[in-house]
């Protein structure tokens, strides 16, 4: 399209009401949107207050993941930037420099004034991956509900920083490392966006923007291009058509796209050394100057280019393009956007499907489109592609998804809701505020950390002082101490349950006090610097079970002022001082292993108080296995556990431990396959929840 053209179009953009329509030449549909988002929450920011929904720059600190100061990735020269979509796609400018809503918002990193709108035709950008323009480190993985919608904003170092908005998903976490091959979300349209051009997913586009410092950078070049216009389709080499007639334009060698008139006796394109489109020499990889005119990175006469046998969708796999065999293999081998449709006419399993009938498993007979759906087993039983299984996390809050941090959702949520965390590191303290809800992770403790930033004057990570009882459970995390104390629960009592708590830089791991009805399950506690878990006050009464506690300095359990427990299958190994420690007050300890104590396995300070012991096994305590005030009962042993791997912290049985099927033969003690009770941390009813 002409340049003059160009320009009216612009200057119409500008008496737009905060929306620019663009056609898609040549393509099915139009498209129109508005994305311009309400910047209300930032408070009039001036650099002197936090601004977390945006990344204020003084809102984290220099040496914090997601700091604002610091550089987290290695930044480098534009010239290294990539469009953000696959390669082998050309995507359509539909909004570009300070266009609509592409302005500077006033507020450091959301300054738009050069932020770029690509899409495809219709529904074809839904769900769409998008990568990275640079290698970075994903700085804010965030939801604005009335502009970006989902948003990934990643760190590229020196100064440099993209967004990548209105995401479907994003597919990244705060923290990670990306480079240029990493999808970190798929194309959508969440936030505020309208649009014609797909009815089921209305407004359908990327808005990427470049930052330097905190201002708008121009993202140029990028995959060989500068000077972006609204209205031509972009592609990674240099790829440019901005007349929609799906060949290249200068200066990739179409020289029709600038001329019409053209009487091929010109050869302003030589670039790309198409001056016609004709092929001179009934060579299709070659035209009359002998230089291809075609983007084909293996090899199989298909990729992006007027000499090419035709578009290549993955041109990486020369055996995947247009008419090639289709196979079962999860590819799209021959480019018609179905994967591993069937193309066999035989009924390889006799249930009267074929997989070209629609048989999505045709060695199997149970699996057809007739068949019955059973729900969560992990088989598509009726070829629906989905297994019809409903949410078992029945969440209310996602975090981050819908909800940027963790406090944010405990904030919202009130009795009986469940907040939800994906996998991922998240800095911050966590505050219960008095509502019994669940915060649990979806992925586990392994890939689900939290780490204490130290807001509270004692540098605990959770804190539950409200009343909250036992219906509030912690569940699924590695919880990292930042100081004093890691989880804290004083006139509250939480559930806690599969948590790692590496205690290595903190006093004591968990602390309950005045804590009517807290229970412990399943939880793991390594390196506390004085207690593993602390217990204190008349009122308190805990259900511990399924410990594993180890390496503190004082004691495994320390129990005082009329406090009072129940433990049932733990381990404790190598404290300072002894397992259970009681200075005063009273407790039972059953199926549970001690070894390894400086001091005592269990012991009791004051004969005033009780400590009872059935069931346990006391091995390699220096002073004893009890201390003299204890009361041993039935069933305790002294011999060697026959840990599989103590050294390294690898408390499960040996086969022929003496431990197995050794704790109380009551039912109710059972392992949870029904058979007689294992000593030590793996056995009884939750041994097998690790």
């Amino acid at each position: 399209m002409p340049k003059n053209k160009w320009i009216v179009i612009w200057w119409l953009a500008g008496f737009l009401p905060g929306c620019l329509s663009v056609s898609n030449t040549g393509q099915a549909g139009g498209k129109d949107y508005v994305d311009e988002p309400d910047w209300s929450q930032s408070n009039g920011d001036d650099d002197s207050q936090s601004d977390d929904d945006f990344g204020d720059d003084d809102l984290l600190s220099d040496d914090d993941v997601g700091s604002d100061d610091d550089a987290d990735g290695v930044g480098g020269p534009t010239s290294e930037l990539q469009l953000p979509f696959l390669e082998g796609e050309a995507w359509q400018l539909t909004r570009s420099y300070n266009e609509g809503s592409h302005m500077d918002y006033g507020y450091d990193w959301v300054d738009d004034r050069y932020a770029l709108d690509f899409a495809l035709a219709g529904c074809d950008p839904w769900r769409k991956p998008i990568y990275p323009v640079r290698e970075g480190t994903v700085e804010v993985v965030g939801y604005d509900d009335d502009g970006y919608g989902n948003y990934v904003l990643i760190d590229h170092g020196q100064g440099y920083k993209s967004r990548y908005a209105h995401f479907d998903e994003a597919q990244v976490y705060a923290g990670q490392e990306v480079t240029q091959n990493d999808v970190i979300g798929l194309c959508g349209n969440s936030g505020y966006v309208l649009g014609s051009a797909c009815p089921e997913h209305p407004g359908t586009h990327l808005h990427f923007a470049f930052y330097k410092d905190g201002d708008g950078a121009v993202p140029e070049p990028m995959s060989g291009h500068v000077d972006f216009q609204t209205g031509c389709w972009y592609g990674h080499h240099g790829y440019i058509d901005c007349d929609g007639d799906g060949s290249p334009d200068e200066p990739l060698g179409d020289d029709d796209d600038v001329d019409p008139g053209d009487d091929d006796s010109d050869s302003d394109d030589d670039t790309w050394g198409d001056d016609d489109l004709a092929d001179d020499d009934s060579d299709p990889q070659s035209d009359d100057d002998t230089t291809p005119d075609c983007l084909d990175n293996d090899g199989d006469g298909y990729g992006v280019g007027a000499d090419c046998l035709g578009e290549d969708c993955n041109d990486s796999h020369s055996q995947i393009y247009p008419g090639a065999p289709e196979q079962e293999d999860a590819w799209d081998n021959d480019c018609d956007s179905l994967i591993d449709e069937g193309t066999d006419s035989y009924d390889d399993d006799g249930d009267g499907y074929t997989e070209h009938g629609g048989d999505c498993n045709d060695s199997d007979a149970t699996i057809s489109p007739s068949a019955t759906e059973i729900e969560c087993d992990g088989v598509d039983q009726d070829c629906s592609s989905s297994d019809f299984c409903p949410d078992p996390n029945d969440c209310d809050y996602t975090v981050p998804l819908e909800i940027s941090t963790i406090q944010e959702a405990i904030d919202l949520a009130v009795t009986s809701e469940i907040v939800c965390v994906e996998a991922g590191n998240y800095y911050e303290d966590l505050v219960f505020v008095g509502e019994d809800i669940t915060v649990r992770s979806l992925d586990g403790w392994e890939a689900t950390h939290l780490y204490g930033v130290g807001t509270d004057m004692y540098d605990q990570t959770v804190l539950a002082e409200n009343n909250e009882t036992s219906a509030t459970v912690l569940e699924g995390f590695t919880v990292h101490g930042v100081g004093g104390r890691v989880i804290v629960m004083t006139g509250a009592a939480l559930t806690l349950r599969q948590l790692y708590l590496p205690v290595t830089v903190s006093y004591t791991g968990i602390i309950i006090e005045n804590s009517p009805g807290a229970v412990v399950h399943n939880v793991r506690i390594e390196g506390a610097d004085s207690y593993g878990i602390m217990m204190g006050g008349a009122t308190t009464q805990a259900e511990l079970s399924n410990l594993v506690v180890l390496d503190a300095d004082h004691s495994g359990l320390n129990v005082s002022n009329d406090a009072e427990f129940t433990l049932y299958n733990s381990v404790f190994y190598s404290e300072g001082y002894g397992g259970v420690w009681i200075t005063s007050g009273y407790g039972h300890v059953e199926n549970s292993i001690f070894m390894g104590h400086s001091y005592y396995g269990l012991h009791l300070d004051d004969p005033a108080y009780t400590l009872t012991s059935d069931y346990n096994t006391n091995y390699d305590n220096d002073h004893g296995d009890w201390s003299v005030y204890v009361t041993p009962g039935t069933g305790n042993t002294t011999e060697d556990p026959l840990f599989t791997d103590p050294t390294n912290h690898d408390f499960t049985l040996q086969p022929g431990s003496p431990c197995l099927n050794a704790g109380n033969s009551s039912s109710s003690y059972n392992n949870s396959d029904g058979t007689r009770n294992h000593k030590g941390a793996y056995g009884g009813p939750y041994g097998e929840s690790w």
